[in-house]
């Protein structure tokens, strides 16, 4: 991808994952240049992973961060924190240095979110 106002597709963020032909994005949020997401990497509901690309200067996506989930991953990155996870709620709400946002949580139990924040900001997340 090269243009910089391009978001990446769904396929591209299943890539980043493990594969763009295979499975499901449960969750995901957008913001500048960054993108969080859940996908479940083959659609049975066992491999989940969270991952978190980035656009560089050069206006291509690339992957910042790929991990296998727990039920919670968060961390900061590009002046902003992000956050996913699984939890049985219609919604959660992820408090950073103050500042309350809300997600929803999609029909799988899965939500993602970007918020502006300095480095080192506390977040705590809790159901709503």
């Amino acid at each position: 991808m090269s243009d910089l106002g391009a978001r990446p597709s769904d396929e591209f963020v299943r890539a980043a994952a493990g594969s763009a032909s295979a499975g499901t994005t449960l969750a995901r949020a957008d913001l500048g240049r960054l993108v969080v997401a859940a996908v479940d990497t083959n659609d049975d509901g066992t491999f989940i992973e969270f991952v978190v690309l980035h656009r560089d200067d050069d206006g291509r996506w690339r992957e910042f961060i790929s991990e296998g989930s727990g039920p919670i991953a968060s961390g900061w990155a590009y002046g902003h924190t992000w956050a996913v996870g699984r939890w049985n709620a219609t919604s959660v709400t992820v408090t950073i240095d103050g500042s309350i946002h809300r997600a929803p949580v999609g029909d799988r139990g899965y939500w993602a979110l970007l918020a502006p924040a300095p480095q080192g900001a506390a977040t705590t997340v809790t159901a709503s």
